[in-house]
């Protein structure tokens, strides 16, 4: 096995990006993750997360919006094929299946919407090109897990987001404070598990890619199929929100899908956001996961 400077030293050292795969997973399958520096973080189940997809379409389309332009099928608003995955996410690589959400923070955000939905379409609204003759369609959807989630956590130390959430920080100290009272080094002091902990961190316009915790994720589900996926700190929402990025087949298992709507992102010349609701959506055939639509007055004239 390999020490924690010599995994970080050997990340840092990868200069071929064509076999960067194969490098990564050589280190990771060299160096000894155990209880004391990957975090297991049970999710008990009726908790509630949220996924937003984002389509542009011409500004000429608005007053007629058809439901032609949705998507209408509940596999097109989870976790895409294998097939359209095309480039490395925070925690998935190429042709790499995953489902990103948001955790809801609370029972209440449900009933203020408006709220919510404006919270989690600015970091939408941060990566998207701004042209005047175009709207942006999002739709939200929100998932409930039937049963308990197990997810990885890498355990980032104090003062990696400057809004961090509370309940994500009073676990991890607990965590560590822990393992080390049984003789594990502190996983804070781990330059490797630290290095791991920033890149996921990093914010997703950043040009060097994921290619580390993509391939970290990716290697860590594999090795241990008890993890549904990873639960980590949104660098948009600079830690105030906690998201997780689960494996298909726990998706299929242990999610329903309970709520979709669609909204329409318009942003005006201040930069201010505004989402009118549009259409509401139901599946109406479960076993086909067909969608239909009912549309809201949105009130555009």
């Amino acid at each position: 096995m390999i020490t924690s400077s010599d995994a970080l030293k050997r990340v840092k050292s990868i200069s071929n990006q064509e076999n960067i795969g194969h490098e990564l997973n050589k280190i990771y399958s060299n160096f000894k993750f155990h209880e004391g520096n990957i975090f297991k973080l049970s999710i008990c189940k009726n908790n509630w997360f949220i996924r937003a997809r984002i389509k542009e379409v011409d500004k000429s389309q608005i007053d007629n919006l058809s439901t032609d332009l949705l998507f209408r099928q509940v596999n097109e608003i989870s976790y895409k094929p294998e097939s359209k995955v095309s480039s490395y996410g925070r925690c998935n690589i190429p042709q790499n299946s995953i489902f990103y959400a948001t955790s809801i923070p609370n029972e209440k955000a449900m009933t203020d919407k408006d709220d919510l939905y404006k919270y989690l379409a600015t970091p939408i609204f941060e990566t998207i090109k701004r042209d005047n003759n175009k709207v942006h369609i999002v739709t939200f959807s929100v998932w409930e897990n039937t049963e308990r989630i197990e997810c990885l956590n890498i355990p980032a130390k104090p003062g990696l987001y400057f809004n961090e959430n509370n309940w994500y920080r009073q676990h991890i100290n607990q965590f560590v404070k822990t393992f080390s009272s049984m003789g594990y080094p502190s996983a804070y002091e781990d330059p490797f598990i630290q290095y791991l902990a920033s890149e996921i961190a990093r914010p997703v316009d950043d040009t060097t890619g994921y290619h580390v915790t993509g391939h970290f994720v990716e290697y860590m589900l594999r090795k241990h199929d008890f993890f549904d996926g990873i639960l980590y700190l949104s660098s948009k929402m600079s830690g105030s929100t906690p998201n997780i990025a689960l494996r298909p087949d726990s998706v299929d298992k242990k999610l329903k899908l309970v709520d979709i709507e669609v909204r329409l992102l318009l942003i005006d010349k201040k930069d201010d956001i505004t989402l009118i609701p549009a259409f509401r959506g139901t599946v109406d055939d479960t076993s086909t996961g067909t969608i239909s639509y009912h549309e809201y007055d949105h009130g555009l004239e």
